[in-house]
């Protein structure tokens, strides 16, 4: 009785380590046409916390292209390791395809799948349909904004430059510039005026100097705001030119008297009145007032 228990005993577990292993691969289709995808479904099983080798594909399988390969998942029944893997696969080239058989190893032992065949189709093309070349590979358009915006930096970079530049070259020109030019000739006639009633040159008995300062003013003046050619004019020269000038006839005569007597007083030593010199000096700013340029109307609204 105990050699017959025994013999079951060893019976029993013979058959369950035979079925401790057990592995298959199933595909979802046996025929695609070339360029679509099937799904090849690897399954097996193994006894739980038993080492195991998972079969791969070989790379020598040729005709077909790997897409996608999931992991290997496993889930537990009864103390049995349930195993599976997808694999998305596809062929570019028509005729059939073999998958061999592959094989699961657990515990010094095997179990394989059978082998697997797929037939791969050209798509049906039909006798009234139109047949073209194959279509060269298109070039992608060609992208003109870089390019604008690469120009529209460099034209604003340019300009910038510019601008620097003559601000610069305007900068220097003004430092260089004498007090003469960067008043307006009515600005600096004035300050002449100022300057040689500050200096009180009839007392210190320097007439000629006073006459010749006072016409000098005058002078520069015309040359500045008229273009008149006054500063190497004889007296009566410049008379004539005055003609064009719309001035008031007495304005006229006391101009005409203020350049005869400067000339008498230059060369002739002439010695003329204190009324003849109040007179010079107030022609000469009589005639600044009355050829003095129009203010601008910003100018007249701020000073009113």
């Amino acid at each position: 009785m105990k050699k017959l228990l025994s013999i079951l005993t060893l019976l029993f577990t013979t058959l369950a380590w035979a079925q401790s292993v057990s592995f298959s691969a199933e595909i979802d289709t046996n025929r695609i046409l070339i360029g679509d995808q099937f799904t090849l479904q690897l399954k097996g099983e193994v006894n739980e916390g038993t080492s195991f080798d998972w079969p791969i594909i070989p790379d020598t399988v040729s005709g077909l292209d790997f897409v996608d390969i999931s992991k290997i998942d496993t889930t537990t029944k009864d103390g049995i390791w349930q195993l599976s893997q997808k694999l998305t696969l596809t062929s570019f080239d028509s005729g059939y395809v073999a998958i061999p058989p592959l094989s699961l190893k657990a515990n010094g032992e095997e179990a394989s799948s059978q082998a697997l065949a797929i037939a791969v189709d050209m798509p049906q093309l039909s006798e009234e349909q139109d047949y073209y070349d194959i279509k060269e590979p298109m070039e992608p358009p060609f992208d003109w904004m870089p390019i604008l915006i690469g120009l529209g930096i460099l034209i604003v970079l340019a300009v910038g430059i510019w601008l620097l530049i003559e601000w610069l070259k305007k900068r220097k020109a003004n430092k260089e510039l004498t007090p003469e030019q960067m008043m307006s000739p009515y600005e600096y006639a004035q300050l002449q005026i100022t300057e040689i009633e500050k200096e009180e040159l009839l007392k210190a008995g320097k007439t000629k100097e006073y006459y010749s300062r006072l016409t000098d003013v005058m002078r520069l003046y015309m040359e500045r705001q008229m273009n008149i050619n006054a500063m190497e004019s004889t007296a009566d020269e410049l008379i004539d030119k005055m003609k064009e000038l719309r001035l008031a006839t007495e304005l006229k005569e006391k101009i005409d008297r203020l350049l005869h007597l400067s000339a008498l007083v230059k060369y002739a030593k002439e010695k003329p009145g204190v009324s003849q010199n109040d007179e010079a000096l107030i022609t000469v700013k009589h005639f600044l007032e009355q050829t003095k340029p129009a203010e601008k109307e910003e100018d007249a609204e701020l000073s009113v």
